[in-house]
């Protein structure tokens, strides 16, 4: 009978093992998930603000003083939120560095 315990035993501990295993897995999935799309999202919103400064620039013959600019010309409808920070604060982000 010990014998038998013991299988069982070692089974439950494996079968464990490999449900930990599958978790840290997901979880290294899901933060690399994450990670790619926070870089998608702030790759689209630079090239927005690019254009928009680009716009500004032409029209007015000089660039923006600011990102307000941009907006109160109607060249964005919103400062984008910095996917880093979740805020429209981009000054703070490069002056972290």
């Amino acid at each position: 009978m010990k014998a038998q315990g013991n299988s069982k035993e070692r089974t439950a501990i494996a079968m464990l093992i490999f449900a930990l295993l599958l978790l840290v897995q997901s979880k290294t999935v899901c933060v690399r998930t994450v990670r790619q799309a926070r870089k998608s999202v702030l790759r689209q919103d630079l090239q927005e603000m690019r254009k928009a400064i680009d716009e500004y620039t032409l029209k007015n013959e000089r660039p923006p003083q600011s990102l307000n600019d941009l907006v109160d010309g109607n060249f964005l409808q919103a400062i984008p939120a910095d996917p880093k920070t979740l805020k429209g604060d981009w000054v703070s982000c490069f002056l972290d560095r």
